[in-house]
């Protein structure tokens, strides 16, 4: 194989053969490698101002998810695993995913590597607040935005993976993947935060709602789960935790977690 350079210009971004996805692991790689600063730049998040140096990358896991079509769920473990590949480290900062490129100088021309230098110094020294080019929009995507615990999203994909697989619901589901995973994981973030349920409950009291034969059937959004019968005056997830302890042929506390996530799945033995 031969080994020296090739010259990628940032403007294949914009080329049809790039927004093609969903993004393998290479090109989502090469995509921070792009969208990564060549100089340093100053951000505003809200009333913060935040400097992005050059080799790093202030966006964020939703900005990822939609350019790779990808859910932020996969976004987030494939960052994992460039950490601990010692390819990037994080930054801590509350308002975005700031990331920076070990070694990124080693993918510049040596030519820019010493610009990028004089650059960095001279940015330092100004006092505007610059727009970063290569993170475009990141404030739209940020701002009135909540991020939730990856567990829950990861239990939302599950969730509406498996419904989808088995039912074909919702049916624009693989179109608007990231939408349904958001609502779950907002719903599931209610019944724990205001509902006072555990996660691993939820996990499981939705475990036997796609087993059970009249649940399954009547159980096709995360959505409505919190919404309130008239009649009744009980939440949809509360009526399936009564029928989950009332099912003689279902014991959720003797289910390991590990079974509830082959469910989930769809894996039918």
């Amino acid at each position: 194989m031969e080994k020296g350079w090739i010259k990628l210009h940032r403007k294949l971004q914009d080329h049809y053969l790039w927004s093609d996805k969903p993004f393998t692991k290479g090109q989502a790689w090469i995509d921070i490698l792009m969208t990564c600063n060549h100089s340093s730049n100053k951000l505003m998040f809200g009333d913060k101002i935040f400097i992005c140096e050059c080799g790093e990358s202030m966006d964020s896991l939703e900005t990822y998810a939609r350019k790779w079509g990808w859910s932020k769920s996969k976004v987030r473990r494939f960052l994992k695993f460039l950490e601990s590949d010692t390819m990037i480290e994080t930054i801590p900062n509350t308002k975005t995913t700031h990331l920076r490129v070990i070694n990124y100088g080693s993918y510049q021309h040596k030519r820019n590597a010493s610009e990028t230098q004089v650059k960095q110094k001279r940015n330092a020294s100004e006092t505007q607040v610059a727009p970063n080019n290569n993170s475009k929009n990141v404030n739209n995507v940020i701002m009135g935005k909540k991020e939730y615990p990856a567990k829950y999203e990861e239990l939302a994909e599950l969730f509406y993976d498996y419904v989808y697989n088995i039912h074909q619901q919702p049916r624009d589901y693989e179109s608007k993947k990231q939408k349904y995973i958001n609502e779950g994981a907002e719903e599931i973030d209610k019944l724990i935060r205001i509902d006072k349920y555990e996660y691993d409950y939820v996990k499981e009291v939705l475990g036997f709602a796609v087993q059970d034969s009249f649940w399954s059937k009547n159980v096709l959004s995360l959505k409505g789960l919190r919404r309130t019968n008239s009649n009744s005056g009980r939440k949809k997830f509360d009526n399936l935790t009564m029928a989950m302890k009332n099912n003689s042929n279902y014991s959720a506390v003797n289910t390991t977690q590990e079974e509830i996530e082959t469910i989930l799945k769809g894996v039918v033995k």
